[in-house]
């Protein structure tokens, strides 16, 4: 931003009315005033910049001056200057100061108001070029701008490396420590896991209810008893299950359960049935000998070399 400092003798200074020249060479600037001692005479300077200030002095009777600027058009810019008498004469005092305006083309008028006092204008000043677009007032500022740049630059950049470098560093240290915890976090968990697992019982075939009906009539419930299983006859026998008792045409008869089938054996009036062949699901037949109390033996028989059925014969202890 450049500042310019214009006389009161200035040509671009435009004066109307009643003004005289004086001045004092060792108190005002280049020795020179001009001023008004009626009301109504006016001073008046266009200019091209955003501030402006009216410098003049002010004499043993005071001074009254108003102002306006840009011909009043903006709230704000009109103002007065009001001193009573003093003792002593004040030089190079401001009359007047702007607010900050718009950068382009403006204007100030000066009116004295007289009633007994008088107005000096000594000198005037205002910037001439906008703050964003200023021009640097010599090649050594310059020089020293583009240096200082430089140099924040460079450490600006010195900085940037900086900080890069750390951070590669502080992502190699997270990787490094906490990959290994999750690694240990994931083996004792399968640890822990595998420890609190349930150990699978044998498969065993599914219970009937209790109140599952034969044939219309239903089965009263009966503790269970479980039977051993044996091997007579080099062949390996079938362990059932007694579920439950019931009456079956007069005779009563066991439910018993394997691991392939369901099998009701009949005993006390119905003796008949204890010779009967009955067929497993998997399409065999088996041979049901009678065992003690609470306690049967199923005994296959060995599979015949051909034939698509596996027969067994059913005999009775």
């Amino acid at each position: 931003m450049t500042t310019v400092q214009i006389d009161d003798r200035d040509s671009s200074i435009q004066y109307t009315g009643d003004w005289g020249q004086s001045g004092n060479p060792a108190t005002e600037y280049l020795g020179t005033t001009t001023f008004a001692g009626s009301a109504g005479p006016q001073m008046k300077l266009s200019f091209t910049g955003t501030w402006i200030s009216v410098y003049g002095t002010v004499p043993g009777q005071g001074t009254n001056v108003s102002f306006v600027l840009d011909d009043g058009s903006q709230s704000g810019w009109s103002t007065q200057f009001f001193s009573t008498g003093v003792q002593d004469i004040l030089y190079q005092q401001p009359y007047y100061n702007s607010p900050p305006l718009p950068y382009g083309t403006h204007s100030i008028v000066m009116t004295n108001g007289g009633g007994g006092t008088t107005a000096f204008v000594d000198f005037i000043r205002y910037n001439t070029s906008s703050p964003n677009n200023s021009t640097p007032p010599s090649v050594v500022t310059v020089t020293a701008t583009a240096t200082a740049t430089m140099t924040a630059s460079s450490g600006s950049q010195h900085h940037m490396n900086h900080h890069h470098t750390d951070g590669a560093l502080t992502a190699a240290v997270v990787v490094a420590v906490v990959v290994p915890l999750l690694v240990l976090a994931v083996a004792l968990w399968l640890v822990m896991r595998a420890r609190h697992r349930p150990i699978a019982s044998s498969p065993e075939a599914p219970m009937l209810p209790d109140d599952y009906p034969f044939n219309g009539h239903s089965a009263s419930a009966s503790p269970l008893s479980r039977t051993e299983a044996s091997f007579a006859g080099g062949h390996p026998s079938i362990a059932l299950y007694p579920s439950s008792t019931g009456v079956y045409d007069g005779a009563q008869y066991e439910t018993y359960h394997s691991r392939s089938s369901v099998i009701r054996v009949a005993h006390g009036s119905y003796p008949a049935a204890l010779g009967e062949v009955q067929p497993d699901d998997r399409g065999d037949t088996l041979t049901i000998s009678e065992s003690p109390p609470d306690y049967r033996t199923i005994t296959p028989e060995p599979e015949p070399v051909s034939g698509n059925s596996h027969q067994r014969s059913e005999k009775a202890r």
